[in-house]
């Protein structure tokens, strides 16, 4: 789904396994909504995408601030390594959070 109002694009995924298609969809918006339900590199046996496919396709889409949801259990760390030397602003919000953009 995307949202455009008042100058601001808002892309949410849903739950998906990792598509590449979403990275043009979600092309430059100021804010990326996208479920990460497991740590698991295989998450994709369940229809859901691990917090490093989420990464992906918002630092590929070139999203300002990637909102990670979904996840069955209260959040770890994330290791965000492997995408050093690259910049995203990354939420992960709890019940009734405001974030403003």
């Amino acid at each position: 789904v995307k949202v455009e109002t008042d100058g601001k694009t808002i892309v949410y995924s849903g739950d998906t396994i990792y598509n590449p298609s979403l990275i043009e969809f979600a092309k430059g918006c100021n804010l990326l909504i996208h479920e990460a339900a497991n740590y698991s590199k295989e998450a994709y046996k369940y229809g859901h995408s691990s917090y490093e496919e989420a990464i992906r396709i918002a630092l590929d889409s070139n999203a300002e601030i990637l909102a990670l949801i979904h996840f069955y259990q209260t959040p770890l760390p994330i290791d965000i390594g492997d995408f050093s030397g690259r910049r995203l602003r990354i939420f992960i919000p709890y019940p009734c959070t405001f974030l403003e953009i």
